[in-house]
């Protein structure tokens, strides 16, 4: 990640923690920054997890590229929303969910790498 990237989510992150008004957006964001999310996601069985943060003025998502059972997956999370899609060549088809917590978000991730297990 670029250092001016990085410095301007460090201090987004600060910030929302000395106001205690953290989201489940910038929750996720704190645990993508420390690793945490990488290694939930292994423990799901994903492996090649690749991360990417878009930390624009009017826009911001974590990307999320990786792979189960021969399938790739791409999650994409936004501050109001996320979503998953997977498939053996092309993640297109994406299934929208609220971003509500950070635990409805894993829970949505192991729900759909359960299926994918399955195939």
């Amino acid at each position: 990640m670029l250092l001016g990237k990085k410095k301007k989510i460090f201090r987004y992150l600060t910030d929302k923690q000395a106001t205690q008004s953290l989201t489940p957006f910038d929750t996720l964001l704190s645990e993508c920054i420390a690793g945490t999310l990488k290694e939930k996601l292994r423990e799901m069985d994903w492996d090649k997890i690749s991360i990417h943060i878009d930390w624009l003025s009017d826009y911001k998502c974590i990307g999320i590229q990786g792979k189960a059972n021969g399938y790739f997956l791409d999650v994409q999370i936004e501050p109001s929303c996320f979503s998953i899609a997977y498939d053996q060549d092309e993640p297109d088809d994406a299934v929208e969910f609220a971003l509500e917590d950070a635990s409805s978000f894993y829970s949505a991730v192991k729900d759909t790498v359960s299926e994918i297990l399955k195939l």
